[in-house]
């Protein structure tokens, strides 16, 4: 099989693309041949060394495919099932082992892309709306950076609950994007200042709760929206850390909650991760979950994907460019555009690497600006080779 390896750390070019060993199973593991996997901020903290990873090291934590290996004590998977997983290190790769309790079941009707691209960021929004804060009939919720990866996911979820949604966007484009998610009231947060218009259409003190992944700019105007007993959930920091505060300057005088949640804390119990996954992969099989793929590019142009997410060019990404097995030549014009400055901070698009030995020169080019505007892009994937396409797979 090929993986990408990296023998030390650095920027992308530490990356490489080669021949490794086929994995075998642990006792209790599996081993999963990838029909897509996440590219994540963390894995740039790998492969830059800002978290501290054992060498040599194959990058990636999230992904899905088709078990091919099971271990001896393994019993709730067989050869051929559909699964995912986020939390197995190793994704880079055309197959990876993993703990058999690390993955969860991918059902009929969800397809190998959208199943990793919606695993890190939807089961982020899910536990934030069914854990953190459980939503019901009438919440006022605020979502930050609502047309990002996961803001896009939230707000459908919040939506599917009965809330009234208050999204905050940074351009025109993402405003349209929030508003075809379901978001009641849409604020371009920079041109305002988004708290006192959130009173002007509310009252004061009139949100339930606030879902917060860009953290410094925002943190101090969610606490002052908040009613007393609010919830602020700080899951992000986009913007920078939140700054250091005393729990009776953060409580604002209204004996707020205030958390800063983590997803693995959400999925530590036995079937939470395959319960929340069942939930969500329900509402994506059935149409109310909207999902959609972005960028794809080979496993070998994993160095790409990461020259993508330096701070100008994720902006463009995270924009929602709509790029489906597209020649190179259209990468370039993104980044091209990303270091004009055009965009804004996001979480979210797809990088679905395809091991192929070079891009179609016959892909249809389209401007930039149209792609930029088609699809919402909330997770990023890679995909390798195959050598047939799958039944089951289509680019939409």
């Amino acid at each position: 099989m090929h993986a990408i390896r990296m023998n030390e750390t650095g920027g992308p070019q530490v990356m490489a693309f080669e021949e490794a060993e086929d994995p075998t199973p642990a006792a209790d593991g599996i081993v999963v041949q990838v029909g897509a996997a996440g590219v994540n901020y963390i894995d740039t903290y790998h492969r830059s060394g800002l978290y501290d990873m054992a060498l040599p090291l194959t990058p990636g934590l999230e992904g899905s495919g088709t078990v091919i290996a099971v271990g001896v004590d393994v019993s709730q998977w067989a050869v051929g099932d559909k699964v995912a997983w986020t939390g197995a290190i190793g994704s880079y790769a055309e197959q990876v082992a993993m703990p058999g309790e690390s993955a969860v079941a991918v059902p009929d009707g969800v397809s190998e892309d959208v199943a990793a691209a919606s695993m890190l960021q939807g089961l982020t929004a899910h536990y934030l709306v069914d854990s953190t804060y459980p939503l019901g009939e009438g919440d006022k919720c605020v979502v930050h950076a609502a047309a990002g990866g996961v803001g896009l996911l939230l707000v459908q979820m919040a939506k599917m609950r009965g809330a009234e949604v208050f999204a905050t966007v940074g351009t025109d484009e993402k405003a349209d994007l929030a508003r075809g998610a379901g978001a009641d009231h849409v604020i371009m947060y920079r041109d305002v200042d988004f708290a006192n218009v959130i009173e002007d259409i509310a009252g004061a003190n009139p949100i339930d709760v606030v879902y917060d992944g860009v953290g410094a700019t925002t943190f101090d105007g969610g606490l002052r929206v908040l009613r007393r007993r609010g919830v602020m959930a700080t899951f992000g920091n986009a913007s920078g850390p939140v700054p250091a505060t005393t729990p009776i300057e953060a409580s604002a005088g209204k004996s707020l909650f205030v958390t800063r949640p983590s997803l693995f804390d959400y999925l530590s119990e036995p079937g939470e991760m395959q319960s929340r996954a069942d939930e969500m992969f329900g509402w994506i099989a059935s149409g109310k979950l909207e999902v959609r793929i972005g960028l794809e590019l080979p496993l070998a142009d994993a160095v790409e994907a990461h020259e993508m997410k330096n701070p100008k060019a994720f902006q463009v990404l995270s924009s929602h460019v709509s790029f489906v097995s597209w020649p190179t030549t259209l990468i370039d014009e993104a980044r091209e555009a990303a270091l004009a400055g055009v965009g804004e901070s996001g979480n979210g698009y797809v990088v679905s690497m395809r091991h192929s030995a070079s891009h179609s020169s016959s892909a249809t080019r389209r401007p930039l600006a149209a792609m930029m505007t088609e699809r919402n892009v909330p997770s990023r994937c890679w995909r390798p080779w195959r050598a047939s396409p799958s039944p089951h797979h289509t680019h939409r």
